[in-house]
């Protein structure tokens, strides 16, 4: 059959679906006029390739919409043979017009490539009490007020990694194989399994990091220095040195570190009053009545923050903390 010729008009309105009879019979016939045309892939080979097809297929999709009336034609379109879609398509590129062919069908929608999965977690405290938190390998991170840790997906396939922004007490779960590394800045602390407190609040000119037990690392740009338990290091961020310290035996307890204390149907005030000698710290009452309060605790080996829950599940109060100060709300007792 002598190849005809067709214009992009009538092309475009076969595919909307907006031509007239005559006009259908028109690109039909331009249809049949490749019936002697060898198949493009034995002309081109590399055709045979699904890369090449759907290649074909984006700049093809990309020159027009194709309207949702499309999936609801009832065009014999099987009557051509395959080589054909091919043979169109690329006649049809070059007049700028666009159709699906073989690997995607009219009846189907393209389909959208899947979002990105957010590789970040977060741990965060925007409540005014120190929070318990676990990371994935089950470390525990007291997070003070206002502070934030956050990991990525790979957090224990090769390296336990985290960063740090604000204050937190670590219980590390021990791991020999895979070390324990906190980011805050330009200062990095490494451990393998130990409990230790970490201050690197933004703003700050200095941050610490004290050891309860085991052994940390702590670099810095310039220098890294190896602190024990009962040690202290602090980083400047200005100079980036490491500067380690002792607090004095004198000291109070910080408020990460674990105290033994034992009360039998002592009050609630003559417990806190305890609590802010050892600590160094303030406690208020929003109603004088929590002071009424009776209980019966045994405080053994723990830190203030599982002290101040367990004083709240006690006496049905709750508290919140800041720059020091300890603050308990509650009905309280007659």
């Amino acid at each position: 059959m002598k190849r005809t010729s067709i214009s992009s008009d009538v092309l475009d309105k076969y595919l909307n679906g907006t031509c007239t009879p005559e006009e259908r019979e028109e690109v039909e016939k331009w249809y049949q006029s490749f019936e002697n045309t060898p198949d493009l892939d034995t002309v081109f080979p590399e055709t045979k390739t699904g890369n090449y097809s759907r290649s074909v297929f984006e700049k093809i999709k990309s020159q027009i919409k194709l309207s949702e009336s499309e999936s609801k034609r009832s065009w014999n379109i099987n009557i051509f043979r395959q080589w054909h879609w091919y043979v169109a398509a690329t006649v049809m590129l070059g007049l700028g017009i666009s159709f699906f062919f073989r690997n995607n069908p009219l009846s189907e929608k393209p389909q959208q490539a899947p979002l990105a999965e957010n590789t970040t977690k977060y741990l965060e405290n925007k409540t005014d009490q120190i929070l318990l938190r676990r990371l994935p390998d089950s470390s525990k991170v007291w997070l003070n007020p206002g502070s934030r840790v956050s990991y990525t997906i790979s957090y224990g396939e090769k390296i336990r990694e985290i960063v740090l922004d604000g204050e937190a007490f670590f219980d590390v779960t021990r791991n020999t194989a895979k070390p324990f590394i906190i980011h805050t800045g330009k200062m990095t602390t490494e451990v393998l399994g130990t409990s230790f407190n970490v201050q690197a609040k933004k703003g700050s000119k200095h941050f610490e990091v004290s050891v309860v037990s085991g052994t940390v690392a702590v670099s810095g740009p310039e220098e890294k220095r190896i602190i024990k338990a009962k040690q202290q290091v602090e980083f400047d961020c200005l100079s980036g040195k490491l500067n380690e310290f002792k607090r004095a035996s004198t000291a109070p307890f910080q408020i990460w570190e674990p105290v033994t204390i034992n009360f039998d149907w002592a009050s609630v005030k003559q417990v806190t009053s305890t609590l802010e000698e050892m600590f160094a710290i303030q406690v208020e009452f929003e109603n004088e009545a929590m002071q009424n309060c009776f209980l019966r605790a045994d405080f053994t080996n723990l830190r203030l923050p599982v002290i101040m829950d367990l004083l709240c599940q006690s006496t049905g109060a709750t508290y919140t903390i800041s720059n020091g100060t300890i603050r308990l709300s509650g009905a309280g007792c007659e």
